[in-house]
């Protein structure tokens, strides 16, 4: 089933949202990011909580990540898990996936048979693919680290890395969309100063009342670095007004759990 930019797939209960831009290689890595039903754990993280930083029971996190994993035909994978601070340190997957990746926004994946994860319940991942070297980067992208340019970031690392820049796929959200995110005037300039933004990015309510278009801003800087417009891909959709598929911060005022964008390479 497509849905927007996005293939919605249901197994074992468990519901994966992929990307279109990425279905040519769907034989040779999966990335795609998790809804919140079908697991184990109880309200307020009901069910499929994947995140470790909040007050879930071990046992009920195991048992979701456990069930993910199989249905992503990788039952005896490792996981790399990223712990978030709104930056854009990079953290790399690769003989290592058990490595701490801690004050870490990206990981790097160029290892086969791991799970990376990047943990969300209204930021929006930005994913990046190069099919020619096999190897990928998922990235944590709220406000903070969209002014910091994190897709910028990830695009140089990878191109630094020996990655070509026609030769990258990328994609961004889902997370919170413009008409569920007003922010603080400080928060608009914020972002208005560190980039030359589309009008469409920043939308001014009046009386100095804003909202972000988080996707957007981060579709305006992977343009900006050189991708291609045909190798670009979107979610075109609201997690906060999805609550019933997703979890949202904003929406449930913190008390939520947290779904996942993940990478896995074959």
């Amino acid at each position: 089933m497509s849905i927007d930019g996005m293939i919605r797939t249901v197994d074992n209960g468990i519901t994966i949202y992929s990307w279109r831009v990425f279905e040519p290689w769907k034989d040779r890595i999966k990335v795609g990011i998790t809804g919140r039903n079908g697991g184990f754990s109880a309200p307020p993280l009901h069910s499929l909580n994947l995140g470790h930083l909040v007050d879930d029971e071990p046992s009920s996190l195991e048992r979701n990540r456990a069930v993910v994993a199989a249905t992503l035909g990788v039952p005896e994978a490792p996981w790399a898990v990223a712990n978030q601070v709104h930056g854009t340190r990079i953290g790399l997957v690769n003989h290592k996936p058990d490595a701490p990746f801690d004050s870490c926004d990206v990981l790097y994946v160029s290892e086969k048979g791991v799970i990376a994860a990047i943990l969300l319940a209204d930021c929006l991942p930005v994913v990046i693919y190069d099919p020619h070297r096999h190897r990928g980067i998922i990235c944590h992208a709220g406000w903070r680290g969209t002014a910091a340019g994190i897709a910028e970031v990830a695009v140089k690392y990878l191109v630094n890395d020996g990655s070509r820049i026609e030769n990258l796929f990328a994609a961004t959200g889902p997370g919170i969309g413009s008409c569920c995110y007003p922010v603080e005037k400080e928060v608009a300039l914020t972002l208005r100063d560190s980039f030359d933004y589309q009008e469409n990015v920043i939308l001014n309510d009046g009386k100095d009342g804003y909202r972000l278009n988080l996707e957007e801003a981060n579709l305006v800087r992977l343009r900006a670095s050189g991708l291609r417009e045909e190798n670009l891909g979107g979610a075109g959709f609201c997690t906060a007004c999805r609550q019933d598929e997703f979890f949202s911060y904003r929406k449930e005022r913190g008390l939520t759990g947290r779904h996942a964008a993940l990478m896995v390479l074959f």
